[in-house]
């Protein structure tokens, strides 16, 4: 499934934006054993894109310095994303 692009608000790192997706899907289980190596999000190797479940069903993708892209393996799942990058806007104080 093609995902959702979005602005990157300047001055945050990018694991920091992983880990806000992270913490919406997880809700207040994040705040379990948060420290823990196994926890997601996962940093793939190859580039700037993270794993934001065990599941291996969401990721968060960095396209340019300013746009990033959150998707699901599952079409069913595109109300989720979206409503994950606009809890995203509203957090970082960017336009609707």
């Amino acid at each position: 499934m093609r995902g959702i692009e979005f602005d990157l608000p300047p001055g945050v790192e990018f694991v920091d934006i992983a880990k806000t997706f992270t913490a919406y899907l997880r809700g207040s289980s994040v705040f379990n054993d948060r420290d823990k190596e196994d926890n997601p999000p996962f940093r793939k190797e190859t580039r700037d894109y993270w794993q934001l479940d065990a599941c291996n069903d969401y990721f968060f993708e960095i396209r340019n310095p300013q746009k990033g892209e959150i998707r699901c393996r599952y079409q069913y799942q595109k109300a989720v994303i979206k409503t994950m990058v606009e809890l995203f806007k509203l957090r970082y104080h960017m336009p609707q």
